[in-house]
Parts: C-alpha cells; structure tokens; sequence
C-alpha cells in the first residue's frame, strides 16, 4: 500500500472506530474480540468495548505500524487492517485486526497476541 492511501486508510479507521454508530464487532464472522480479558495497565483493569475502540484510534493515529493483508471469510475476500502494539510499557502485546468497510469498521480481533 503506497504512503498516501495508507494516510487516508489510516484518517478512515481512526475516525470510524471513535463512532459509536459506526463500529461494530463482526459477530456473524470468526472472530476473537475479547477486551474484557486484555489488561490495560494495572491501574485501570481490562478493557471495556469503548476503551477498546478508542485505544486502537489512538495507536493508528500515533504511526503505529499497520499491515494489509487478505481476509477470508466464506466465498468472499477482503482485506483485513492489523497491528500489534502494548498497552502499557510492561504490558502483552495486544493483536487487533479491523474491517474497513463501507463507511464502518469491523472489530475482528482483539486480544494478547500468540506470537
């Protein structure tokens, strides 16, 4: 993906994941989206759905390093939007992939990354 559509890519997700009415978990496919079990630091717990949302708008704004790469779900193929970053200095790495569809996100992942 060359700089600029990545730039608009990354202007999009931003402002689609801090809109309550635009963000959705993909429940009708696999997915692992678990912020309730992720830990933010020892201060404030596990992540709630809206703090999940907003900290992901936070790391894409921040230059976090974001992949492309094919998502498959049944007969269709789309493109899934990932990165893995910490959510505080001594914290797991937190594996997040989204959706950007037609003027929405789709939560795919969120979780403690494996790798």
């Amino acid at each position: 993906m060359n700089g600029s559509k990545l730039d608009s890519v990354r202007k999009e997700l931003v402002r689609l994941c801090r809109d309550g009415r635009k963000r959705f978990v993909a429940r009708k496919y696999p997915h692992n989206w678990h912020p309730h079990s992720v830990p933010r630091n020892s201060a404030l717990g596990t992540f709630s759905d809206e703090s999940a949302w907003e900290w992901i708008a936070d790391q894409i704004e921040a230059g976090c390093e974001l992949k492309a790469e094919d998502w498959r779900h049944g007969p269709q193929e789309k493109i899934a939007h990932i990165f893995v970053a910490k959510a505080s200095k001594d914290g797991k790495p937190i594996y997040v992939k989204l959706h950007l569809g037609n003027q929405v996100v789709l939560g795919i992942s969120f979780h403690i990354s494996t790798k």
